[in-house]
């Protein structure tokens, strides 16, 4: 019979600090509202150099979607930095 592991963490370890980020929701450009429908299709990523905010960003995601609360159809864009492809 395996043995069970501990249900809690030990008494007075230590915990991490963590940093924390934020992010903001897509919001619909007509209504406003966060509600939207399962993004669609395959993203496409566009490498870039963009700055944004003194934020340099290498990659360029667009996903399809719908609002839920009018209709409207949109592209959600996301910024982000990813690694080089090894040679």
């Amino acid at each position: 019979m395996p043995t069970k592991k501990p249900a809690h963490r030990p008494a007075g370890s230590k915990n991490k600090k963590r940093d924390h980020a934020e992010t903001a929701k897509t919001t619909c450009p007509r209504c406003g509202s966060t509600d939207r429908t399962p993004y669609k299709g395959v993203p496409v990523q566009r490498a870039v150099a963009v700055s944004i905010g003194g934020n340099t960003y290498n990659t360029r995601t667009t996903r399809r979607t719908c609002c839920l609360s009018c209709g409207q159809y949109r592209f959600d864009h996301e910024l982000a930095n990813t690694e080089a492809p090894a040679p």
